[in-house]
């Protein structure tokens, strides 16, 4: 993989504290799309990794078309979201995180919806595991 396509550590970090950021506003409610539309399926939530208003210029797989294009540069093996449920992976998380993710697969997970107290701590937990 060429690791001019994929996101740095920094960058990483950085995106993990705008997610941070997003979620510790006082109020939050998280919302998530799962559009089936032939020819235009997508998935996206306010505050996941799949949300392509957290990408700057320097994220930015074509940041010469940005911001028209925002689609964000590949994660490294390690780069996984906060929401994304797989303990571990022997391949990688930057890929299939839809049918693992507790915003779009709760009731998989837990039986329930998650909270915004849940969703900070799960950010929070990501956080702590990258500065070891």
């Amino acid at each position: 993989m060429d690791k001019k396509l994929c996101l740095t550590d920094e960058q990483y970090k950085k995106l993990l504290f705008k997610v941070k950021e997003i979620v510790d506003v006082k109020g939050f409610g998280y919302s998530c799309e799962d559009s089936t539309m032939v020819g235009n399926k997508h998935t996206i939530s306010n505050c996941g990794f799949c949300n392509d208003e957290f990408v700057d210029k320097d994220m930015a797989l074509f940041p010469d078309e940005y911001p028209q294009r925002k689609t964000m540069k590949d994660r490294l093996d390690h780069h996984k979201c906060p929401f994304d449920m797989r303990i571990r992976n022997k391949y990688s998380y930057s890929y299939g995180c839809f049918y693992h993710c507790c915003l779009f697969q709760h009731k998989r997970y837990r039986g329930k919806s998650i909270t915004t107290i849940e969703l900070r701590e799960l950010v929070d937990k990501r956080i702590m595991e990258i500065k070891k």
